[in-house]
């Protein structure tokens, strides 16, 4: 049974990750012939199989039909709604999910409120004047993907409030967001406790689950010490609060006479304690599961079944699949489960090799040798769902866990929960208790920053596909697997590959433009060398550098920088600098003059700068020498050439440089031409055109950017000199590879390449026919 479930599952995952929106025209009627059809002809579990894609189908269609209209995009809607989760304060934005009552189809939507915003409060109805868009995001080879978030959150829309008088809190309904307004409540009651103690924000998310006060700092380092699941409310938490109600029944039976000698009544209240604080918590996909798992069991329990915990967790999956199906193709998803099979598999290891009598040193010794085997069990076999994920991995974890762990469990958690039920009733008793919690979570946490600060407290691996990551995962399975097992240790060669072992062919020339919205970003590869020039904007206390360009650059194998050039101190192009010299320190920073907010550059941009990296020239076209100057004109010009290829990059010049440039006979014909400025009016003048001749254009702006770029009549001019037309804003990360011919040729539109069911305007057409 279990083996099928996680057939179900891994189907179930398939059909989302795969772009196979076109299966969605398909009628209802004809997956159900379909269904019947694979029942008579290849049995039930045959049908089975294609029935949950049919669902997972379904309820992705039903998702991607409550989509905000793009033909009401940019215009202003009244809308009426509730807010049931916590907002996050973010700079200067508040970012918060409204529940949709009138105004618009969509049920969910994701929206940011600009300061001075007010404080928005769990269980409050608001009327609010919204411009409002489609779900989309950006799309490149690594980074954050928005749109799968708001996917597996069921949000159809996205925007921003407007400032208006008409946005106003409206009286509550009666029942409106009941879990959400007792979260604030208690969350307001622990807060006022603490009285702004630091560790504040770290006890009000073990008790009902809001993060939301943790800053991007605290975030880091519990990433570098692989502790952010001890934030994650799981299955030690909820059995936690549950145990005390099942150890308790015979004392329940005392004081309550009907439960008297009714051993269920006390399964039946820690199931209901589980699912009252899995409630509480918010209900998250680790919380899911594991309220879906201390379901089964009390279910068996009342039944006098039993079943292995095997059983249980494929069952606890299959129904994950039956109540939202979208949570698979999250990370939270794949490391709970993945988790709580190999604490399954290590307790059945340490179930047999307990030993049976000795002193209370020798049952210790056992006790810390299990604890550290777990976490090198967990570490090894959830790292390839780690690198995969998020592309880097904690050497620490382990040892840190092997504190953390223990002293999560121990204390801060039944310090906490009980301090959070005591401070409602007995409030100098609750608030001594959450007291002594948040004192031992600023003790940990100075531990674990100290820790997170040690120089190879993380591990970045090169880049990794399928095949590495699969070699490494059964690599990982048939190492920690219970004995016997002869020569399992030679399962360690098979993460080589996920380590860099094997060597990867680099083409002579490879070019990426990176999707960054209303910037530019574009890595330049040769055989042995990597440049990055601009490292797109900064906006609102977030950069492209750190949340785009760098994930890219690791997910496209690069772990060496070796020059980035920054064109220009505008803050669309050099805003990610910063977060890109901080993760690739040993690169030559290049700048035609002096750049705000980062050092010197190393090496001044001007015309007549050469060099040559493995047979590929690089050549500084502009600006003159002796220019000092930080507008657009002043950017640095660069032309790079790999035997019959060309690549031009012209930063934010406009027709009056590039008429300088064409005069002096700088300007050559190029397969691959960056247009200025976004292509805007002021650049791409006729004179550029005819000189470049190119037969690829990139325009890299914004998705419905507010200056309307590429200008009409800057694409008509290309057009009309046969240059093939292509936009990030369209199309996504472009990737360009010099061919055996010598020439630059499309090789991949992340976009249209890398499309998953929830991926935005796929586009379907190839652009630039051969």
């Amino acid at each position: 049974m279990s083996w099928f479930a996680w057939s179900v599952v891994a189907v179930s995952w398939a059909v989302q990750y795969a772009d196979t929106r076109a299966w969605l025209a398909l009628p209802a009627a004809a997956w159900g012939a379909a269904v019947l059809g694979t029942w008579l002809l290849l049995g039930g579990r045959a049908a089975l199989l294609l029935l949950a894609v049919a669902w997972t189908l379904a309820r992705a269609g039903w998702l991607l039909d409550d989509h905000y209209p793009a033909a009401l995009a940019g215009q202003d809607v009244l809308v009426t709604g509730r807010v049931c989760d916590f907002a996050r304060v973010d700079a200067d934005v508040t970012r918060f999910v409204l529940e949709v009552e009138e105004g618009t189809a969509s049920a969910r939507l994701h929206l940011g409120w600009y300061a001075p915003a007010p404080p928005l409060v769990p269980g409050e109805r608001w009327q609010l004047l919204l411009r409002l868009r489609p779900p989309r995001g950006l799309a490149n080879p690594g980074g954050f993907d928005f749109e799968q978030w708001l996917y597996t959150r069921g949000i159809g829309g996205a925007g921003y409030v407007r400032a208006s008088a008409q946005n106003r809190r409206l009286p509550p309904a009666p029942g409106t967001c009941a879990i959400g307004r007792l979260r604030a409540a208690l969350a307001t009651r622990v807060e006022a406790a603490l009285a702004g103690h630091p560790a504040t924000p770290v006890v009000v998310g073990v008790v009902v689950g809001a993060t939301q006060g943790l800053r991007d700092a605290d975030w880091e380092m519990l990433r570098r010490t692989g502790t952010t699941h001890l934030l994650a409310i799981s299955g030690l938490n909820i059995a936690m609060v549950a145990a005390p109600f099942v150890t308790a029944a015979p004392l329940l039976g005392r004081l309550l006479p009907p439960l008297a000698g009714r051993p269920a009544a006390g399964l039946v209240l820690g199931l209901l304690a589980g699912a009252g604080y899995s409630a509480l918590s918010g209900f998250a996909i680790a919380t899911v599961r594991a309220l879906a798992m201390l379901t089964l069991v009390t279910v068996l329990a009342l039944r006098r079944r039993r079943v292995s915990g095997a059983q249980v967790l494929a069952s606890a999956a299959l129904i994950m699949v039956a109540g939202d199906p979208a949570a698979l193709v999250t990370a939270s998803f794949w490391l709970s489960f993945v988790a709580v099979g190999w604490l399954l598999v290590l307790a059945n290891r340490t179930v047999h090799g307990r030993p049976q009598s000795g002193d209370f040193g020798r049952r210790a010794w056992h006790a810390a040798g299990t604890l550290l085997a777990a976490q090198l069990v967990l570490g090894l076999g959830l790292a390839p769902i780690t690198v995969g994920w998020f592309q880097q991995l904690s050497l620490i974890a382990p040892l840190a866990n092997l504190v953390a762990v223990p002293v999560f469990t121990l204390a801060v958690m039944p310090l906490a929960l009980v301090g959070s039920a005591l401070v409602v009733v007995v409030s100098p008793w609750g608030t001594a208790l959450l007291g002594a919690a948040a004192d031992v979570v600023s003790g940990l946490l100075e531990v674990l920053r100290w820790a997170s600060e040690i120089e190879f407290a993380v591990w970045q691996p090169p880049a990794a596909g399928w095949p590495e990551l699969l070699l490494a995962a059964t690599g990982s399975v048939v190492f920690c697997w219970p004995r016997p097992l002869p020569w399992r240790s030679c399962a360690l060669v098979l993460f080589l590959p996920l380590a860099g072992g094997v060597a990867r062919d680099r083409p002579p020339l490879a070019v990426t433009v990176l999707d960054v919205g209303q910037g530019l970003a574009v890595l330049v590869e040769t055989a042995h060398h990597a440049l990055l020039y601009d490292t797109g904007p900064a906006l609102r206390g977030r950069d492209a550098g750190e949340s785009v360009v760098v994930p890219s650059l690791r997910r496209l194998g690069v772990t060496r920088l070796d020059r980035l050039i920054v064109s220009h101190d505008d803050l669309d192009h050099a805003g990610g600098a910063a977060s890109v010299m901080a993760a690739f320190p040993q690169a030559l920073l290049m700048a035609p003059a002096t750049l705000s907010h980062l050092p010197a550059a190393g090496l001044r941009c001007t015309a007549g700068l050469v060099w040559t990296w493995d047979a590929v020239r690089f050549r500084v076209l502009a600006p003159p020498a002796g220019m000092v100057t930080d507008d657009n004109d002043g950017s640095c010009v660069l032309r790079v050439e790999a035997g019959g290829s060309a690549l031009l990059l012209t930063g934010d010049i406009g027709r009056a440089r590039e008429r300088s440039l064409a005069q002096a006979g700088a300007l050559q014909p190029a397969d691959l031409v960056l247009a200025p400025h976004h292509g805007s009016r002021s650049s791409s003048g006729p004179e550029l055109v005819a000189a470049t001749q190119p037969r690829f254009v990139v325009f890299a702006a914004g998705h419905r950017n507010r200056w309307s770029f590429p200008a009409h009549e800057v694409t008509r001019r290309w057009r009309e000199a046969g240059a093939c037309l292509l936009e990030t804003s369209a199309q996504g990360a472009i990737r360009f590879i010099a061919g055996e011919d010598g020439r630059l040729a499309i090789a991949r539109r992340e976009r249209a390449d890398g499309a998953h069911l929830w991926t935005a305007d796929v586009p379907r057409a190839t652009p630039c026919p051969p």
